[in-house]
């Protein structure tokens, strides 16, 4: 569980928070309930979380923090009780003027012996931000306990967490950061008598928190605390539930991540017999993209089990982390993250096995100047529709569904999947200049439009791309083993508009499209599909447009066209992330490039049936695993080193106002004679 600052969007309406239903802002699939905020910026669903069974229907419930609601006077903050089988209102609290209830929220079972599920929630401005956690009896909202914070500008609470029994008394326990004291308190669940107290020292001590199952083998639960302040990239710690006492820590790796901004325990996904856990960094850098990431530990070992990263630049992947358990049958747990700024925001849960991608979700895309932050919160419950699976609780604390900056929190049910990529509604996450390999074989059809864009055939595959940086791409299938189909939106749901499509470049049967004036934050759609229904093992290739210039005409070779060469990556040295590509040549033939520092024009050279456009001394590309086929596709491809160009005698650097200019020679057969053929030239002028 997590908390957020969001300056500046204090509520200026008196306006008693409200809560409507709706399934119609999501995909009908996926959403069980939607509850919306009323009041410009209450920030309804800054922070939420399942409670036990409140309304005696066995189906667990739902509260919400809504920290700056008016509903008790100015910035009283709020808290509102769900429930999670038909959304409909339990119960509903409201802090004094200023005091910011429901800054953190936390669901917790019976802990005064009365039968109901009861619930914590921090007024984290009380008393002049010393802070309060109070916890309210499930049966009628009254306060069963409070505890104030001993520091004015302490800020007790603001972070708030419910863990299993602790203190062997058969309740549940609360783990409280402290924040500006730099410490976390367990307390009592049932009278709020303190447990133990973690005296972290550390900026941002406590910054998430999670209860674990037993991590050392004594019987108890433990306690997982974020660390975001320790420099240069965070830190998580394991402490025993049972004594305090410190476990472990993991340090995060990329300067600036905020490494434990959020924690979640997610189950035993290695079959160790141990809960592991995952960690989020939303602000680490995914090839220099600022994106977030996740990973996913074993708590026994602390061994890397997966790396998940973000999809989107800016996209803060990572801000929220859940476990909703099992959601793909496969009898291991999965994890659930949010990525806020994602668009509207989104959360994706990845398989627990593997770390593939099983579900997206979006948040509402409702055309505010503010983004609705969707996955600002996030909580994992149980089986709210009785399909057997899990499902998800989630926050947007800047919707405007229903009034700017209102807030909403959405139930999802997490068993309505459909496979990654197979569907406009759950498209794959592409970041940045790529190649991402994929099949297309047991695909469906997307739900995407024609619109213009020509028939993108069944079979199809839809990612979801964030270019990471202004200005002009190329997109294509090259290197694809069938006759592929191209087609781009503009936008990230199932009704972007088609701005390009492509089909069967030269002759070829790969495609491609170019894109101009592409802005730093657009999302885009793209779909491959098959003609004809052809599909098979894939590749798409997002890189750079134009890299280098292309002189010296090629002669056509046996499939009727003239091959052709390109590149992409960085016009500088430093990168050193130059991609060569050579396409429109004949199938499984064997190809290789070659170098010069001179242009050339040589018919015919040695009885080829081609004509090589380079001069001087000639380097070759024939070391180890750079002898290339060109498969079905007719295409090949080489990652070259800037560093290592071969030249006849020795390798030399490239460096910086260097030319170095390319071609790539392949057998051929011209009359059913064996000869060999060229690419034309392609230039590069490196900075």
């Amino acid at each position: 569980m997590t908390y957020r600052l969001l300056p500046g969007l204090l509520s200026t309406l008196a306006l008693v928070a409200s809560v409507e239903l709706s399934a119609s802002a999501a995909p009908a699939q996926s959403t069980l309930f939607e509850v919306y905020g009323s009041a410009f910026a209450d920030t309804f669903g800054e922070d939420v979380d399942v409670v036990g069974f409140v309304d005696g229907d066995a189906i667990p419930d739902v509260v919400v923090g809504a920290r700056v609601s008016d509903a008790g006077g100015t910035d009283s903050g709020a808290v509102f009780v769900y429930s999670g089988a038909t959304g409909a209102l339990l119960h509903e609290v409201f802090g004094g003027p200023g005091d910011v209830l429901g800054f953190d929220v936390a669901g917790l079972d019976d802990v005064d012996g009365d039968g109901i599920a009861d619930f914590a929630a921090c007024a984290a401005a009380f008393a002049n931000d010393s802070g309060l956690v109070r916890v309210y009896s499930g049966l009628d909202a009254s306060v069963l306990w409070e505890e104030v914070g001993p520091i004015p500008g302490g800020l007790y609470g603001l972070t708030l967490e419910s863990i299993d029994d602790v203190d062997q008394d058969g309740r549940q326990d609360l783990l409280i950061q402290h924040a500006n004291a730099q410490r976390v308190d367990v307390r009592s669940g049932a009278d709020g008598a303190l447990i133990h107290r973690l005296d972290g020292g550390l900026p941002g001590f406590g910054r998430a928190l999670d209860g674990t199952p037993d991590l050392n083998g004594d019987g108890v639960a433990d306690i997982l605390v974020g660390i975001t302040g320790v420099t240069p990239a965070g830190r998580i710690r394991a402490y025993s539930g049972a004594t305090g006492a410190p476990l472990f820590a993991i340090g995060g790796i990329d300067p600036g991540s905020t490494f434990g901004y959020s924690i979640a325990a997610l189950g035993d996904t290695d079959g160790d017999g141990v809960s592991d856990f995952a960690v989020g960094a939303p602000f680490e850098r995914i090839d220099g993209l600022l994106a977030g990431r996740v990973r996913v530990y074993s708590a026994r070992t602390r061994q890397l089990l997966h790396t998940l990263d973000g999809g989107a630049f800016g996209g803060r992947f990572g801000e929220t982390v859940a476990g909703p358990g099992d959601i793909d049958g496969d009898a291991i747990p999965d994890v659930a993250v949010g990525s806020l700024v994602e668009g509207p925001g989104a959360v994706r849960v990845f398989s627990g096995a593997d770390g593939s991608l099983l579900l997206t979700v979006f948040g509402n895309d409702t055309g505010s100047t503010f983004a609705s932050w969707f996955g600002g919160s996030l909580e994992a419950t149980c089986d709210l529709n009785q399909d057997g699976i899990g499902d998800l609780i989630v926050g947007a604390p800047s919707d405007g569904s229903l009034v700017d900056l209102a807030g909403s929190a959405r139930a999802v049910a997490c068993g309505a999947a459909v496979a990654p990529g197979d569907a406009c509604a759950n498209p794959e996450p592409i970041l940045g200049e790529r190649v991402v390999a994929f099949d297309t074989s047991s695909l469906t059809t997307s739900g995407l439009g024609a619109g213009g864009c020509g028939a993108v055939a069944s079979n199809d595959r839809v990612f979801l791309w964030s270019p990471g940086r202004a200005g002009s791409f190329t997109l294509s299938t090259e290197g694809s083993a069938f006759d592929t189909r191209l087609a781009v939106y503009r936008g990230r749901d199932c009704g972007a508009v088609c701005i390009a499509s492509s089909d069967d470049v030269g002759g070829a049967t790969w495609s491609r499209v170019d894109l101009h004036d592409v802005e730093l934050t657009d999302a885009y759609l793209i779909q491959v599909g098959g003609a004809g229904g052809a599909s098979g093992a894939a590749q798409l290739e997002i890189g750079p447009f134009g890299l280098g210039t292309n002189y010296c005409p090629a002669n056509a070779n046996s499939t009727g066209v003239a091959a052709t060469i390109r590149a992409t990556g960085s016009v500088t040295v430093v990168p050193n992330d130059v991609v060569l590509f050579a396409s429109d040549m004949p199938q499984n033939a064997l190809a290789y490039f070659l170098i010069s520092r001179t242009q050339g024009f040589v018919a015919g050279p040695a009885g080829s049936a081609g004509n090589l456009c380079l001069g001087g001394d000639i380097g070759r590309f024939v070391g180890f695993g750079q002898i290339l086929n060109t498969g079905t596709g007719g295409a090949v491809s080489l990652p070259i080193d800037l560093t290592r160009l071969p030249q006849p005698t020795m390798n030399v650097a490239a460096m910086p106002g260097d030319t170095w200019n390319f071609t790539c020679w392949f057998r051929d057969a011209i009359g059913g004679s064996p000869t060999s053929n060229f690419t034309d030239g392609l230039r590069i002028d490196f900075l």
